[in-house]
């Protein structure tokens, strides 16, 4: 029955025990029994005339109740009144009691998966069969200054089959959600909302949910040599290219036609050229143009060259002392565009996996396709080889990136794509249909939400746990004599960078590159020299 609907309910005293605790009746906590008793009427002559005859035959007419968890977090039923024809009802007597203020110790059954920061949970040693102990996590903070108010303790186990839970054909759900249709579970804790669950699971007030995020491997420090190059775009040197050869150009036409008219010696095509490149390599030749159309051009072209050569060197200094980076992927389309890379997710089959399972959109519907499902160690060493994208939830990985690879500063060798998905407006707890104490667990909950609490809790979680995890991996490497972890991180120098020939291997190729084509040309300039003896 719903859980607020008031329940009254006329019988026989002897049935009263079992109609009160039948299994109906398990989710109503307003439920009144009233127990009549017909005997002989044993009222006084002068009782009023208008009582009705049946009415007269009835001594004592006794209103039962139920409380739910009253006898030690326990159902257990009791006398509220006794009724009498001439008496009537004792005034002030509550019938319908709150009995949701406090639970009295009662323990609640509580089904849900290991989910940190959201939910962590090992096992008891002393009874390994038995509910499971709560490691400090979100939830179990969240249910521990619940408990403190309204008096309940928590059963923790896990479901059988591992998984949040998913719809079967049959129209039947597995996993956690699948204890919760069926009544074997009171509540389970971090469960994520979605259309399919609400059919047949009550939801707590959510709170705040965590998107699908993209995991790679960090970008790549770019090769050195191409820090010369890499100040300009293509355009841009194509640009100055085309530049230098249309000065040069103008420039011996110029001198050409003024030759022509003044009957001087012009300059050379070449000559003309090297002036150009001169100029623009920051060594401007002696014998400079007499007359005033070549002194404009030649003036014009320092000005622009000054300009792009005091560009040039200060984006360079950039480009030598930090090293540019690999191009990243941020968007699902990008991923799917990119040549033999692979993606996949853990085998969680909770919400995630609904929602690319179910997505109508082409591109989630491709990602789908391609999915491969492997544990989180074996999704992270294929990230690190490359080429490979992990698909898990924005809090959980990054906590476990934080422990497994971080150093002291928080850095993991990982890019998180810009691109997050929500699928749910948020994780709740997931309640069995029609628990009349969910109400009570909504209101402590939005009083949690409204101090801040939550979150402050969530981010504080991260931190510490992953700090802790951190020094634990130094340790274990210290005992092992390991003195750097598998996965190298990449840093930055806070101080003053000294360049090193790293650094400045473009120009050591570039003299590479001219010596050998000098050599080259040598050869040919003997090899026309031979021929024309």
């Amino acid at each position: 029955m719903h859980p607020h609907k008031y329940v009254l309910w006329l019988g026989p005293e002897n049935q009263a025990y079992h109609t009160l605790g039948h299994n109906t009746l398990r989710n109503t906590a307003n439920v009144l029994y009233i127990a009549i008793q017909p005997t002989e009427s044993i009222l006084p002559q002068s009782s009023p005339k208008f009582l009705p005859a049946d009415l007269a035959q009835v001594t004592v007419s006794k209103i039962l109740t139920r409380c739910l968890y009253c006898n030690s977090g326990d159902p257990s039923i009791y006398r509220l009144h006794v009724w009498r024809p001439d008496t009537g009802f004792r005034p002030g007597i509550p019938l319908f009691r709150d009995q949701l203020k406090q639970f009295y110790g009662h323990t609640f059954r509580v089904m849900t998966l290991s989910w940190f920061p959201f939910v962590e949970l090992k096992e008891n040693p002393e009874d390994p069969k038995g509910p499971l102990l709560p490691v400090d996590s979100l939830d179990t903070r969240i249910a521990a200054s619940m408990a403190k108010i309204i008096n309940f303790t928590a059963a923790y186990r896990l479901p059988e089959d591992g998984k949040f839970g998913y719809p079967t054909s049959s129209g039947n759900w597995t996993g956690i959600v699948g204890q919760l249709q069926y009544y074997k579970t009171d509540f389970s804790n971090v469960l994520s909302v979605n259309e399919g669950r609400s059919k047949v699971v009550d939801f707590s007030v959510s709170y705040p949910g965590e998107p699908i995020v993209m995991i790679l491997s960090a970008p790549r420090p770019l090769p050195q040599w191409t820090a010369l190059m890499r100040p300009f775009e293509i355009e841009t040197w194509l640009a100055t290219l085309v530049s230098v050869s249309v000065v040069g150009l103008v420039l011996y036409l110029l001198q050409k036609g003024w030759s022509l008219v003044a009957g001087r010696p012009g300059l050379r095509l070449d000559v003309a050229f090297l002036q150009v490149w001169a100029i623009i390599l920051e060594d401007p030749p002696t014998n400079q143009p007499t007359n005033a159309s070549g002194q404009m051009i030649i003036g014009w072209w320092w000005v622009y060259c000054m300009l792009i050569t005091i560009v040039y060197k200060s984006a360079l200094t950039s480009h030598l002392t930090i090293p540019g980076k690999s191009p990243t992927i941020d968007t699902y389309e990008q991923l799917l565009a990119q040549e033999g890379w692979t993606w996949g997710t853990e085998p969680s089959y909770g919400s995630g996996w609904e929602f690319f399972k179910t997505s109508t959109n082409p591109t989630i519907m491709a990602i789908f396709k391609g999915l491969e499902v492997a544990k989180f160690d074996e999704q992270m060493k294929r990230v690190f080889a490359g080429h490979h994208a992990f698909f898990s939830w924005k809090y959980y990985v990054q906590y476990n990136l934080a422990a497994r690879y971080g150093d002291a500063f928080g850095n993991t060798p990982t890019y998180r794509a810009q691109e997050e998905t929500v699928v749910h407006t948020g994780y709740s707890w997931g309640f069995r249909r029609g628990a009349p104490f969910r109400k009570r667990f909504d209101q402590l909950m939005l009083r949690l939400l409204q101090a801040g609490l939550i979150e402050y809790w969530l981010d504080e979680l991260i931190i510490t746990r992953a700090r802790h995890e951190r020094n634990l991996r130094k340790e274990k490497e210290a005992k092992e004599g390991v003195t750097e972890s598998n996965v190298e991180v990449q840093q930055e120098d806070d101080g003053n960078v000294v360049l090193s020939l790293h650094h400045l291997q473009g120009a050591f190729y570039i003299l590479m590159i001219g010596s050998s084509l000098s050599l080259i040309v040598l050869g040919v300039e003997i090899a026309l020299h031979i021929c024309k003896l």
